[in-house]
């Protein structure tokens, strides 16, 4: 029979050995040579405690890859949202013009009438649309709706571009 004292030892060499080879592989992976934090206590139980580690790890790296992946969608999107305005820059143009002529009208009560903006902007998303060869009936009820699908998200991020635009080119016509 063995000792007491040596099973704890046995233990605790065991848990050392778990703790060190997570520690160690972590470093590995981040490619850092720097300390682990010290907020991982030895305990009678220490494969628990590694266990925890690894998940933890586990958990960082996944947080970590499912931010780089957001990072790359919405690349993909602004660089898409990009070259369909580019593509279309008649359209663009025509509708800044149009609008302006629309929100300039004043009301009875001497306003500019900015009601008329979110349907031009429809309408001109609808052109757009139309043009890459989707209905303007199926971009009018994404915009009711407000999907966010990717195929369908980069036609409602087109409408706020489109919106700043005008904002900005009707500040300049009114202030210069």
């Amino acid at each position: 029979m063995v000792p007491r004292n040596q099973l704890l030892v046995r233990r605790l060499w065991r848990g050392l050995r778990a703790f060190a080879k997570t520690v160690f592989a972590e470093l590995a992976h981040s490619g850092s040579s720097a300390s682990v934090r010290g907020d991982v206590a030895l305990s009678k139980d220490s494969h628990a405690v590694s266990e925890e580690h690894r998940r933890r790890v586990l958990y960082e790296e996944r947080r970590r890859q499912d931010e780089e992946r957001r990072k790359e969608e919405r690349e993909r999107e602004e660089a898409e949202v990009e070259r369909l305005l580019l593509t279309h820059r008649d359209l663009v143009d025509k509708f800044l013009q149009i609008t302006e002529r629309k929100v300039s009208v004043l009301d009875d009560y001497g306003d500019e009438t900015w009601g008329i903006l979110p349907k031009q902007i429809v309408e001109c998303v609808c052109k757009i649309g139309e043009r890459e060869g989707i209905k303007s009936k199926d971009v009018r009820e994404w915009y009711k709706r407000g999907y966010t699908s990717y195929d369908k998200r980069h036609f409602l991020a087109i409408g706020e571009r489109l919106e700043s635009r005008f904002r900005q080119y009707h500040h300049e016509h009114v202030n210069g």
